[in-house]
């Protein structure tokens, strides 16, 4: 048997959740789920944000997007309905250190009206924007390059 050192591996997922409203499709008028950092975070306060953080031991990347979502939101959504996207690493996506981050995507399909939710954990608020607004807004950390990779 080898000797060996175990190492940490820091890891987190992100969420971009998205809904159309009935009661039709409308290019432009896609939402997508947004949270704002609070103003005590120690990485971006106060800028608004991709639902997301970082991975407890023994979960999944998969199970730490619902978890996560759930936790700043209090949007509880299927495991099943989480499809990954992409994944990124290098040394400047966080300030806070060198990280691993996958990106899941939830479609909510259409809708009536926008599911409640309430900012909480590690957010002041969560709100539904229009995706252009999404893009339009300088967001926390790499997520506008992760909206425009989702699409």
């Amino acid at each position: 048997m080898t000797d060996y050192t175990p190492f940490k591996c820091v890891s987190a997922s992100t969420v971009v959740v998205t809904c159309w409203l009935k009661p039709t499709y409308n290019p432009g008028r896609e939402f997508v789920l947004l949270g704002k950092r609070s103003d005590k975070s120690d990485a971006f306060p106060g800028f608004y944000c991709l639902p997301g953080g970082m991975k407890d031991e023994g979960e999944t990347l998969q199970e730490t997007a619902k978890r996560e979502l759930f936790e700043e939101t209090q949007l509880d959504i299927p495991l099943n309905k989480f499809s990954f996207v992409t994944m990124y690493s290098g040394p400047n996506l966080d300030p806070r250190g060198e990280i691993i981050s996958s990106v899941w995507w939830v479609n909510l399909g259409d809708l009536d009206k926008v599911p409640t939710i309430k900012g909480s954990d590690d957010l002041s608020e969560a709100k539904w924007v229009t995706y252009d607004e999404a893009l339009g807004t300088n967001l926390a950390f790499n997520h506008n390059q992760m909206l425009k990779d989702v699409y």
